[in-house]
């Protein structure tokens, strides 16, 4: 599992297929990426119109909102914090991925994703959940469900949305 996603997206489009296939091929077992494991959570759940709530700057959402796009969904929002460094990332609470995700959400987005491997969001997705009644898909919790799926672990993880609690067998 390659849980990074801001470097999945670099290249565009097929550049997570890219770095799947050399980690397939260099482990000889199956593998995917966080980008992918968004796209595949996305299709699983239904949600055809997202929002994003990304810690990182609008350049670097750009990428994002490009291959979500071309990935076949609408993105109907998109908001950033403006971190650069992923060290500022790390450092920071729950309570401002919480606040993103409030902010990020908009009445006709199916689900909401926030991506960022180092950004403390996966704690915060149920009570995001209960509030805002849609999907929230955290990077650590995305890549935590395709790992698990990978493995053919169909254990329910309760605490962390309906993605791992109901969404881990099939």
């Amino acid at each position: 599992m390659f849980a990074a996603t801001a470097p999945t997206l670099a290249k565009g489009k097929g550049y997570d297929r890219e770095l799947i296939k050399r980690m397939e091929d260099a482990s000889g077992k199956p593998a995917t990426t966080a980008a992918t494991a968004f796209v595949d959570a996305l299709t699983r759940l239904g949600a055809g119109k997202i929002a994003i709530g990304a810690p990182w700057s609008k350049t670097m959402d750009k990428s994002m909102v490009d291959f979500m796009e071309t990935s076949g969904f609408e993105v109907v929002h998109s908001e950033v914090v403006g971190f650069v460094a992923s060290i500022e990332l790390g450092r920071v609470g729950p309570e401002q991925a919480y606040e993103l995700g409030l902010r990020t959400d908009r009445p006709d987005a199916d689900a909401i994703i926030m991506p960022g491997g180092n950004w403390p969001s996966m704690s915060i997705v149920e009570r995001l959940e209960r509030e805002l009644g849609k999907p929230v898909l955290a990077n650590n919790a995305v890549s935590l469900w395709a790992g698990l799926r990978l493995l053919k672990s169909g254990d329910s993880i309760a605490g962390y949305g309906r993605l791992l609690r109901d969404h881990l067998t099939g």
